[in-house]
Order: structure tokens, then C-alpha cells, then sequence
């Protein structure tokens, strides 16, 4: 009965004592595949093997380089996620077999972002993540329905590089027309010239509906 008591007072204390915590991930924000890293942005490092090796908040210097630990300065900038962790992988595949690295985005250098022409707020706007075409439209209070231009929008970069965008696609979804947007970028929606099919096919269909509708009636009334 001693011996049964004793062990029921030893599982207790044991179930009453707190459980080791595991080692926390880094932290990180969502960020899509396809988003290139750049200065200002800063990233986390966690090593699978080797605990010691987890780093946070770790800067992408003007260089576009950053730094880990044990393999040294790494290129990050102008790199998408996953190809920095790639590359990060095989410096590490150096020390470990089969390394498994997990390096995730901190936080973001904010943006500069212009919105000019056919929106309803046209303007400067810094943003502290990436956005997408359509997510900068709307910080730009959406576009103006009956001026805008939709069928050629520009992004203009602040390389000199000039893009031309559907934005009508980008609307049903072709993700393609809708690209993400760069640090400097100015989108530009021009002025609707000539008829916009886009806008003028739904009324047309309205009253082509209500006219066979029409026609329709006075076809049953006629006596036969």
C-alpha cells in the first residue's frame, strides 16, 4: 500500500510540473513565392540540426547581402524565398547531411507606391508589404468607372521599364495581369477612349433581353 501511494504521489507531482517547451520557430509574415527580396527586408534562419544556428531579424544590407552563421554572407536580394533557401541549404550541406533549412521573412522595408489617373484617390502611398496590382488600385480608392481606361493600364518602374497590364483580365482572374508591384512602381490609368465594350455589353444585353421579352408578348396576343 506504501509502495502504491508513493508511486501515485510521484505520477502526480509529475503530471502537476509544466513540460519542457519546445524551441519556437521564428516568426514570419506571409509572403508569396514569388516575391524577390531586397534591401531593408529582413529574414529568419532556422537550422533543423543545430538550434544554435537559429537567427531572427537578420537585415538584407544595400549590398543585397546577408549574413548566417558558420556559412557567412549568403546573396539575398534579388533572390525569391524558396531560391534562398535553396542556396542556404547547400552552403549548410557543407557541415550537415541533408541539411533542413527554414528561412521566412521578418518584415518588410516599406514601399513607395504611386497611384495616378482614373482612380477615385490618386497618390503617394507607403505600404509595408508587397501588394499586387489590383491591391493598389483599391489603396487608390478603386478605379473610376465610367473613365477609366482598363484594357491598358501602366506600370511604370522606376528603372525606366514601362509595363502594360490588362487589368480587365486581371479582374477575372488572370493572375498573369495582375503583377506584383516594386518599390518606386507608378501605376497610371488613362482615360477610356472610344466605346468600352466592357461597360456597354451588360446594359446592351439588359435591353436586348427586355426586347425579345416584348416581342415575345405582343407575338401571344396576336389572334390566331
Amino acid at each position: 500500500m506504501t509502495r502504491l501511494l508513493a508511486s501515485l504521489l510521484v505520477a502526480a507531482i509529475a503530471l502537476a510540473s509544466p513540460l519542457p517547451r519546445a524551441a519556437a520557430a521564428p516568426a514570419a509574415v506571409k509572403v508569396d513565392s514569388q516575391y524577390t527580396l531586397r534591401y531593408g527586408d529582413t529574414v529568419n534562419l532556422k537550422v533543423v540540426e543545430n538550434e544554435k544556428l537559429t537567427l531572427q531579424d537578420q537585415p538584407i544590407r544595400p549590398d543585397g547581402r546577408v549574413s548566417f552563421p558558420l556559412i557567412g554572407e549568403v546573396r539575398a536580394g534579388g533572390l525569391t524565398l524558396p531560391q534562398l533557401t535553396e542556396q542556404v541549404t547547400q552552403a549548410y550541406g557543407r557541415f550537415f547531411v541533408d541539411p533542413h533549412v527554414v528561412i521566412n521573412v521578418e518584415k518588410f522595408r516599406p514601399l513607395t507606391i504611386n497611384v495616378v489617373g482614373f482612380v477615385n484617390r490618386p497618390g503617394t502611398y507607403e505600404i509595408k508589404e508587397p501588394v499586387r496590382l489590383l491591391q493598389a488600385i483599391a489603396l487608390g480608392g478603386g478605379y473610376n468607372l465610367q473613365r477609366a481606361e482598363l484594357k491598358d493600364v501602366l506600370v511604370l518602374r522606376a528603372s525606366g521599364e514601362v509595363r502594360h497590364v490588362d487589368l480587365a483580365s486581371a479582374l477575372a482572374g488572370r493572375t498573369e495581369e495582375n503583377p506584383w508591384l516594386q518599390d518606386g512602381d507608378t501605376v497610371r490609368l488613362a482615360e477610356v477612349t472610344g466605346p468600352d465594350w466592357y461597360r456597354l455589353l451588360p446594359p446592351l444585353a439588359s435591353a436586348l433581353s427586355i426586347a425579345s421579352t416584348i416581342v415575345l408578348l405582343i407575338l401571344q396576343a396576336q389572334p390566331r
